[in-house]
């Protein structure tokens, strides 16, 4: 056994780790039993990282086919067209419809092939070739076609649309047909680059690239295809009552329809975290998401079981530099200096969160948390603010995810020591579908949201810090040097310099307290006994090809 788990623990610990890294009780078992006994989150993550999972489902058994899986969520999709879709409860029911050329491996390290069986990079960088597989079919019937994945991905890199900024140097003549991408064939695709760009086939991965029929496009038009539509992944649309419940059926159609278990999945809106949990323990559903880490002890007390993402999830805040004061870069550090990060990570989250130390996710290639991030001073944050052009403070309104009573309590936390320093700050609850309209339109102060990596490059946060991209994703911040910075990163394709870009690009956006990086914290799932299979990926995304509910 790891030395660092036989040491200063209890009898009664030491014997509960010892059963469970030789096999002789479930990982659920050990942490119902862990938890009784008032072991801290910490150490229950660090044995079951030993048992080699960062899970604490199981998906043991022998698969059943059929049945309905019911999942409460906390909030409805916000759109089912990948190219409008902003929020993870869409995101994730659009990677359940749809498919993308190629996919993340298992453990978000790496790129394997999805509707593209394989692909090729020209000698200099600047364009690459994709082979179709050969079969597939839409939901609709409809055959996939190399003119479809042209339409679907030239319209994805239109530079107006919401994820543009994941694609670099590619070129879209949206709404006119033609641009980087094109059918060499009917079974090959090309997309061609003014400039080597290293995070091209890891963006591709992400829900943006969905394929579909271009000509269910042609038919349903922006406002309407996210009532209808058609892809070519395991489940496709039934019915949606917004706001109320969405379901998917299993797609006939599917490549793999065989592998498939499920024969629905009912997504029901549940808003309040206890009320997720209740219905969970009644049986009335099978999944629960947005599980917080107070909740753990009653959950796994029943007998059900909690599912572990690791460094999934960072809560972060963002600025409207439109906005004053925040244009000011001493009033940006006095609020970061200002957040007592390791008190949230400890009593909201109860060890299972870590202080954040870089806008880059800790689950994500490059991330370096040892890059001068603000710590927790008052009164370096008075002294911040005093040389600020608000040397006396001010108000201001906090927009954050309402019906998330984690953020809800971290945002209690920083408003609570912003007023030591003459900060007042009024927190707004926003629905989560609301906030990211509001801050897509950049009618906002300050927004409180969660960053998910869809991809394991760190590319795709670092829009927020290139006026380039989306004027900083609709923050507006400006910064030559950075905007410099990054796009050396981009164009380098040698990883391990690659990644002494990004240590100093952390380090900037640190010292110009960019965004005010609260907490890294895992997604926490909950479901049933009777579910298996369910495994969501190191980027927080969950598939169902794999899934199947017991008797």
């Amino acid at each position: 056994m790891d030395d660092s788990l036989s040491s200063k623990k209890s009898p009664s610990e030491q014997t509960l780790i010892e059963a469970v890294m030789k096999g002789r009780i479930t990982r659920r078992r050990f942490v119902q039993a862990a938890v009784a006994l008032g072991m801290s989150g910490t150490l229950i993550g660090v044995v079951l990282d030993a048992c080699g999972s960062s899970s604490l489902g199981s998906g043991s058994g022998t698969p059943v086919k059929g049945g309905t899986l019911t999942m409460a969520r906390s909030a409805d999709a916000d759109n089912l067209d990948p190219y409008n879709t902003v929020e993870d409860q869409g995101i994730f029911i659009d990677l359940q419809i749809f498919d993308r050329l190629v996919r993340l491996s298992a453990d978000g390290q790496s790129i394997e092939p999805e509707l593209a069986k394989s692909w090729q990079y020209s000698s200099d960088g600047k364009s690459i070739t994709f082979a179709l597989q050969s079969g597939i079919t839409f939901s609709d019937g409809s055959p996939l076609t190399a003119d479809d994945v042209a339409f679907s991905l030239n319209r994805a890199f239109d530079p107006n649309s919401n994820w543009s900024f994941l694609y670099g140097p590619v070129r879209s003549n949206w709404p006119k047909e033609g641009g980087s991408v094109s059918a060499v064939d009917a079974q090959t695709v090309k997309i061609d680059l003014d400039q080597p760009f290293a995070p091209l086939l890891a963006a591709l991965t992400t829900f943006a690239s969905s394929i579909y029929p271009k000509a269910n496009y042609q038919k349903w038009g922006d406002k309407n295809l996210t009532l209808h539509p058609v892809g070519t992944g395991a489940y496709m649309l039934e019915s949606w009552d917004p706001g109320v419940q969405l379901t998917l059926t299993k797609n006939p159609k599917y490549r793999d329809a065989g592998k498939v278990y499920l024969d629905k999945i009912v997504f029901k809106v549940i808003k309040d975290d206890n009320a997720r949990a209740l219905q969970l323990q009644a049986k009335a559903v099978d999944l629960i998401d947005q599980v917080s880490a107070s909740q753990i002890s009653s959950i796994t007390s029943t007998g059900d079981q909690i599912f572990q993402v690791k460094g999934a999830q960072d809560m972060f805040v963002r600025f409207n530099y439109k906005v004053d004061p925040y244009q000011d870069v001493n009033v940006r550090l006095a609020l970061a200096w200002a957040a007592d990060r390791q008190k949230m990570a400890t009593d909201i989250f109860k060890g299972y969160a870590d202080p954040g130390k870089s806008l880059v996710p800790a689950s994500c290639l490059f991330y370096d948390g040892n890059q001068d991030a603000p710590g927790f001073d008052l009164n370096k944050a008075k002294s911040y603010l005093s040389q600020s052009s608000k040397p006396n403070g001010f108000s201001d309104t906090l927009l954050f995810l309402g019906g998330d009573s984690n953020y809800n309590s971290a945002m209690q936390i920083w408003a609570q020591d912003l007023k030591q320093i003459g900060i007042n700050l009024t927190l707004q609850p926003t629905d989560p579908a609301q906030l990211g309209s509001i801050v897509y339109k950049s009618t906002f102060s300050m927004a409180g949201l969660y960053f998910t990596p869809d991809t394991p490059d760190p590319d795709e946060i670092m829009g927020l810090v290139d006026y380039a991209i989306a004027n900083a994703i609709h923050t507006y911040f400006h910064d030559d040097q950075l905007h410099e910075m990054l796009a050396q990163a981009r164009a380098n394709l040698d990883a391990t310099s690659r990644a002494q870009q990004y240590s100093a690009i952390q380090k900037r956006i640190n010292d110009l307290a960019v965004t005010i990086n609260f907490t890294s914290q895992p997604r926490l799932y909950a479901g049933t006994p009777n579910v298996h299979g369910f495994q969501p990926s190191h980027q927080g995304r969950y598939y169902f090809e794999n899934v199947w509910k017991s008797s």
